[in-house]
């Protein structure tokens, strides 16, 4: 039995569908989200609770909400990303951002088009899978970004890694410099308001994870959504990390 704990060191929010919001009534606005691991808090935009549209039966969100947190004066050029979803019954087209990060240089996961990418300066600039991988509709998806670069410099080179359901398909292109990142009030959802896109749950870390630490996280995510995951794809059959309630009580028949 695993004795792993979910990781919380350099977690900036775990904002899951499953916990926190403000209400659980189909097509309700969601006027505040909590997540529950860091309490950071999250105040109505656009959101809407989901019980039409599941993610295997859990709920999902459509829209986002806004959080304070972070600031814009130091660069934070190493950070993983990772997003549950489904998407909708049509196809992606334009930025459907599944997250942003307000600053000088402002940062946004996008489904551009219906691929997987980087955009900066409102789509000014991408890096992304391009032809590699196409969203497809009424689909669940695990998605995985990593960014990798000098932590508080403002000239450094980000090397970005992408991987769908945990299968890598990071294109040739996928580094950029002379550009900085902040983690400054980040919008959490899709800041569209777009149905394109359902969430389930978007978690966002202050550094840059190995690949072998984002398939412990993508098994974790699968064993939770019901998502298959690798080349063929498969749901986890377990967690790696414990209930918290689970780790204390070995702890206390240990004593």
């Amino acid at each position: 039995m695993t004795s792993n704990v979910f990781p919380t060191t350099n977690l900036v929010y775990d904002f899951s569908s499953l916990t926190g919001t403000s209400t659980t009534t189909n097509g309700a606005p969601i006027m505040n989200w909590r997540d529950t691991r860091t309490n950071l808090v999250g105040s109505y935009a656009t959101a809407v609770y989901h019980t039409d549209t599941t993610i295997n039966s859990k709920p999902t969100v459509t829209g986002c909400v806004t959080t304070t947190y972070g600031n814009n004066t130091i660069p934070q050029n190493s950070w993983t990303f990772y997003c549950v979803l489904r998407t909708g019954s049509t196809a992606l087209s334009g930025v459907n951002n599944l997250t942003n990060n307000d600053s000088t240089y402002s940062l946004q996961i996008t489904l551009l088009g219906g691929s997987l990418v980087l955009s900066y300066s409102y789509v000014g600039w991408t890096v992304g899978t391009g032809s590699t991988w196409v969203a497809s509709t009424n689909t669940n998806y695990i998605l995985t970004v990593i960014c990798s670069g000098s932590n508080t410099t403002n000239s450094s080179t980000q090397t970005y890694t992408f991987r769908v359901n945990g299968v890598d398909v990071t294109p040739v292109g996928n580094t950029d410099s002379g550009k900085h990142w902040y983690i400054f009030n980040p919008v959490v959802g899709n800041s569209t308001n777009t149905t394109q896109t359902y969430m389930g749950e978007q978690i966002l870390y202050k550094t840059n994870h190995s690949v072998s630490d984002a398939q412990t996280m993508e098994q974790y995510l699968s064993y939770i959504w019901g998502i298959g995951i690798g080349s063929t794809p498969t749901v986890a059959s377990d967690s790696p990390y414990e209930p918290i309630s689970r780790r204390f009580m070995q702890l206390l028949l240990m004593e």
